[in-house]
């Protein structure tokens, strides 16, 4: 039952993230006021162009400083087991992006909240990479994101990392 809640956390996933999560985990430097309240052009986001957009390649302004930020989130966390709590909140459920095949450091940003996206008691999970000059020519970006064993869709154990689904996308800095 668990790893159908948590299949179901997946999809969902990749509607939700993409809509607020990770712009409340912004890079402080890219903004003047809350992310929330302002549109987010310099974020590269691997979720629409790979699981909405269907797209493998797009461009973005060369030099100039963008984020990713991706992750995870559950809802209903008071309703889960210490089990999957701890399986959740463990280093093997995670985001990584390389680029060029280099994995780029991160911040992990935690955060409750109350109601989100219609859900309630959600906990999340998002890791911000930043690069503050940005980059030129065309770049390989992979996103790949990681369940703890014990709540992945694939059965595994708890301290090993599955990877759950990732995005490459070729980015062209113009």
């Amino acid at each position: 039952m668990k790893k159908i809640a948590f299949s179901f956390l997946i999809a969902l996933f990749l509607l939700v993230i993409s809509s607020g999560l990770a712009e409340r985990a912004a890079a402080d430097h890219l903004y003047a006021s809350p992310p929330e309240t302002i549109p987010d052009p310099d974020r590269i986001n691997l979720v629409v162009a790979c699981f909405i957009l269907g797209i493998t390649e797009r461009t973005f302004p060369a030099d100039k400083g963008f984020f990713v930020a991706h992750g995870w989130f559950t809802p209903d966390w008071g309703a889960q087991t210490p089990e999957q709590r701890r399986g959740f909140m463990y280093t093997t459920s995670r985001f990584d992006l390389s680029i060029d095949g280099q994995v780029q450091n991160s911040a992990l940003h935690t955060s409750h909240f109350d109601e989100f996206a219609g859900f309630t008691d959600v906990m999340s999970k998002v890791y911000v990479i930043e690069d503050h000059q940005g980059l030129t020519g065309d770049h390989v970006l992979l996103g790949q994101w990681y369940l703890d064993g014990t709540i992945s869709t694939i059965p595994g154990s708890f301290q090993e990392a599955v990877l759950e689904f990732d995005c490459t996308l070729t980015v062209h800095f113009l």
